[in-house]
């Protein structure tokens, strides 16, 4: 029987994720069903429904498991903003998108809706980066200042997945350290 937790039901999950990566791969995210999943990962649909309310909910539980369980010591968000974004730090960010990037192209094209980006994007602002920023720039120019550094961070990252990673992770980390720094002060 595939009871929830035993090992074929984490296998059938496992292997839908991994069937909506590829798909995500080849196609647009809105386009992909239910039944496409299900036939890539060689499962039945009941099985499907009984891990998913739909193809969102995977999404959601392949973002809790990618950015949280898998990338929850990387995106610990303890520290000072100059530690947390040191070329070091941001290498090991840089390799860890670099090893799920079909998943990280998706996740930060849409960022703008993803709440877990606009969450950490806003601790890390309210905690790191606006302290920092508040040293060199006028209260009023604090926020506009910010955006400046998210989306260039963001825009960078992007570009990086979107080009296929070809830069080595040491290259955009360095560019990534200068940047943050030089927006920060």
């Amino acid at each position: 029987m595939n009871v929830k937790g035993n090992a074929k039901s984490t296998s059938s999950k496992q292997r839908l994720q991994n069937a909506l990566l590829t798909l995500l791969d080849q196609k647009a995210f809105h386009t992909i069903t239910a039944t496409e999943l299900c036939a890539l990962a060689r499962v039945n649909r009941t099985t499907f429904y009984a891990h998913y309310l739909d193809v969102s909910d995977l999404m959601q539980k392949l973002e809790q498991r990618m950015v949280s369980q898998e990338g929850g010591a990387l995106f610990d968000d303890n520290g000072d903003a100059y530690q947390i974004f040191n070329a070091e730090y941001l290498r090991a960010m840089l390799s860890y998108f670099r090893k799920n990037a079909v998943f990280y192209r998706y996740f930060f094209a849409n960022s703008k809706e993803n709440s877990y980006i606009i969450e950490s994007s806003n601790r890390m602002r309210d905690l790191y980066i606006i302290p920092y920023i508040q040293k060199s720039y006028a209260p009023e120019e604090t926020a506009l200042q910010y955006e400046f550094c998210k989306s260039g961070f963001f825009g960078v990252v992007i570009k990086w997945l979107e080009q296929g990673c070809v830069e080595p992770d040491e290259v955009v980390s360095k560019l990534l350290e200068t940047v943050l720094h030089k927006c920060m002060t």
